[in-house]
C-alpha cells in the first residue's frame, strides 16, 4: 500500500491556519482505493499529525468550508 493523498480539503480552521479537515485517498493498486476524512495539524510541510474525523459531530471550533480541490493522485474524472 502506499501513502494517503490529500484529493480536498473540506475545511480550514478559524483560527489555526495550519489545521484543515481533509478528504484523503489511498491507493491499493487493482484493489482500488482506501478512503478517509480526517484532521491534519501541519506541524512542519513535511511533517503532520493526522486523527480520524467525523463530519456529522457538531464541534464549537469555528471551521470555514473552502472545498479546494487538490488531487494529489492525478485521478481524471469523466
Amino acid at each position: 500500500m502506499g501513502a494517503w493523498h490529500t484529493q480536498t480539503i473540506i475545511y480550514k480552521h478559524g483560527h489555526l491556519s495550519f489545521k484543515t479537515i481533509e478528504y484523503q485517498m489511498q491507493d491499493v493498486g487493482a484493489l482500488g482505493y482506501n478512503q478517509r476524512t480526517v484532521e491534519v495539524t501541519y506541524i512542519t510541510p513535511w511533517f503532520m499529525i493526522t486523527e480520524e474525523h467525523d463530519l456529522t459531530k457538531k464541534n464549537s471550533v469555528p471551521w470555514f468550508k473552502i472545498d479546494k480541490e487538490v488531487n494529489e493522485l492525478g485521478i481524471k474524472y469523466p
